[in-house]
């Protein structure tokens, strides 16, 4: 569970979004360039032309498997159907090599935009870099890129749900050792909400005693947990980077006989929703993928349109716990 960038040009032939089925989040490092002030709208003087016909869009995604990503896709295909736009989903599953190919694809079915959630950042660049070869706009969702020659870059406030997620274990957990379950090395943009914790933590007095990457993923998140719960058994707590991997946690703390231990996660996935609403897991950071997706379409179509077009758009982060978990199920 993310830069300045510069605006690529849009060819004037339109933007289809071709999506075929197949998708937060995100290491612990600061990000090597931080993104521009939110609100930074990209040079007027580097706004494409207003285009004529279907727009062509391609939305690229790390890892169908994840619903995060599922609902960033989501968000892609209902905007596109209001605008008009065919759309269509390409899902790496987890093979950052397979995205680099699948961006080679779409720039050789000559799409007019393309959109992409990065399997980590430098993933990112090369996507930014293969599209800026054939004049052909990028547009980030999530994640970010190293590379900062893209149009446009959405992204969750990663950061203050860290923030917001240790001041939560703080006042619940029975102790104060606490585990991280980090993302995958390279997710630096999301990564960041790990930073948050990490620095919210030394304030609100928590001790992060294991540390450790579970690459966004349920199965690793249960096997890392239970070697940490080998190595630091008086563990109160656990924060996880992002849903999949706080559910393998508390899939290792449940076997353990330890399901009394606090479990926060981040992305508001529907497993993760489900097991708050059980009392199993105590909270989640619910980011907007939906929305994520959707602004990503209609930053494409106004660039389309020669409008201006933010360069950095930060969306606001929420905390669902038990008490507010019925309307996220809605």
């Amino acid at each position: 569970m993310l830069n300045s960038r510069k605006h690529l040009s849009l060819t004037s032939a339109g933007l289809l979004i071709l999506m075929t089925a197949a998708a937060g989040c995100s290491s612990s490092k600061p990000a090597d360039t931080a993104p521009a002030p939110t609100g930074s709208a990209a040079p007027a003087a580097q706004t494409p032309p207003a285009a004529t016909g279907k727009l062509k869009i391609g939305y690229l995604a790390p890892d169908l498997g994840n619903q995060f990503w599922v609902r960033v896709a989501n968000g892609v295909k209902d905007e596109a159907a209001k605008q008009g736009i065919d759309a269509q989903v390409l899902d790496a599953h987890t093979d950052p090599q397979a995205q680099v190919n699948q961006a080679e694809n779409l720039v050789s079915q000559k799409v007019n935009a393309i959109i992409v959630s990065p399997w980590d950042t430098d993933t990112g660049s090369q996507v930014v870099a293969i599209a800026r070869k054939a004049n052909i706009p990028v547009f980030v969702a999530d994640i970010g890129s190293k590379d900062t020659n893209y149009t446009s870059f959405v992204v969750s406030d990663n950061y203050q749900g860290g923030v917001k997620a240790a001041d939560l274990l703080a006042k619940v957990a029975k102790g104060k050792s606490v585990a991280v379950l980090e993302l995958q090395a390279g997710s630096v943009v999301a990564g960041q909400r790990h930073v948050g914790f990490k620095d919210q933590a030394k304030k609100v007095g928590l001790n992060i005693v294991a540390s450790q990457p579970a690459d966004s993923q349920r199965s690793l998140g249960m096997s890392v947990m239970e070697n940490m719960l080998t190595a630091h058994p008086d563990i109160a707590g656990v924060f996880a980077d992002n849903d999949e991997m706080a559910l393998g946690a508390l899939q290792a703390l449940e076997a353990a006989g330890k399901s009394d231990i606090p479990v926060i996660g981040f992305d508001a996935n529907g497993d993760a929703l489900k097991a708050i609403n059980d009392g199993k897991m105590l909270a989640t950071m619910a980011q907007f993928p939906e929305k994520m997706g959707a602004t990503s379409v209609q930053n494409a179509v106004k660039a389309a349109k020669g409008e201006k077009v933010e360069k950095d758009v930060k969306l606001d982060v929420e905390v669902v716990t038990k008490d507010n978990v019925a309307q996220f199920l809605k």
